[in-house]
């Protein structure tokens, strides 16, 4: 693999281990049991997924890619993303790097083609600024892919993750590259499906999987735990949703199509939502978008973010 190095700090040749394999099959068999418990949770997501509204795939790809800019070090906040994604709005003071690799690595983990199928489409944007790059993409994927026949998707992707951030310059987007490279591989998709979980949750929670070192079994145990955690924490997320949504719907009763039933669903499908972003979205006007952000904040539904009388932003209040 072009630009693999070998060094590091453990014995031997650390990269050679991480790419043979061979550990990573004794790994697996080591830790079966969590990754079947693994699995059967990431099923239960998935099938939420395919019966739940398409923002919330959304939703918590965003959560994810949250995780992932904090841990590259370009700390994007949700408000931040939620409203330069939907409305392409931000602050004369934001990073524009760090936003467009935010941004990136959210719309690659809520749709977008199979890194495998078009590692070069796939990545294109990962780049953030540097278009011009020559890496023969797709022949490394390939390359690291090749012999894992034997391995579970979601223990290849961990295994591909430590391999690809060993390629090439170290970087913010180097970083989250090879995460969401990653994530995405480890839930492949059939083709002609276009709902359910696309991508591993790994990172909304804790960057433990990400910062893990070590032989290849401390390293799979790290992925395996911080991604159960992430698909639990998902899933509670999604039981609130529905929860809060269904207690809305009792108190206020919105028309159904109508401008307060639009903002319902716009603070059902991200985690944030301020009034440029809620006019942008719903087409109505700032005035009437507020006025229904002030109805839900009334009724106790929804929960002011910001603490600002100005630039404010909301949140569904989850009632236990």
């Amino acid at each position: 693999m072009a630009g693999l190095s070998e060094d590091g700090p453990s014995e031997s040749h650390p990269g050679r281990e991480l790419f043979d394999p061979g550990p990573w099959l004794r790994a697996q068999s080591d830790h079966v049991v969590e990754l079947a418990g693994l699995c059967a949770d990431l099923g239960r997501l998935d099938e939420r997924l395919h019966r739940g509204p398409a923002g919330w795939r959304q939703r918590l790809a965003l959560a994810e890619a949250v995780g992932l800019s904090w841990w590259a070090g370009d700390r994007i906040g949700a408000e931040q993303l939620s409203l330069w994604q939907a409305a392409r709005l931000s602050g004369p003071d934001e990073d524009a790097l760090g936003l467009a690799r935010a941004g990136w690595a959210l719309r690659r983990l809520s749709s977008g083609p199979e890194p495998a199928a078009d590692p070069g489409l796939f990545l294109e944007r990962a780049g953030a600024g540097d278009p011009g790059t020559s890496d023969p993409i797709a022949d490394d994927l390939a390359e690291v892919l090749e012999g894992t026949e034997g391995l579970h998707p979601v223990v290849a992707a961990a295994r591909l993750f430590h391999l690809w951030k060993r390629r090439g310059p170290v970087g913010p987007a180097a970083m989250i590259e090879a995460a969401v490279l990653a994530m995405r591989v480890a839930r492949p998709r059939p083709i002609g499906v276009e709902q359910g979980l696309i991508f591993l949750p790994l990172a909304r929670r804790s960057t433990l999987a990400l910062t893990s070192s070590g032989p290849p079994s401390n390293r799979l145990a790290a992925w395996l735990q911080q991604a159960h955690q992430a698909v639990r924490s998902a899933l509670s997320e999604t039981d609130r949703l529905l929860s809060w949504e269904e207690i809305v719907r009792q108190r206020v009763e919105p028309r159904p199509g109508g401008s307060l039933d639009a903002v319902i669903h716009l603070l059902r499908d991200w985690p944030l939502v301020s009034a440029p972003m809620a006019e942008a979205q719903t087409g109505s006007s700032r005035a009437t978008v507020q006025r229904h952000l002030a109805l839900l904040e009334a009724q106790g539904l929804t929960r002011e973010a910001s603490g600002q009388d100005r630039y404010r932003i909301w949140s569904a209040a989850f009632i236990d």
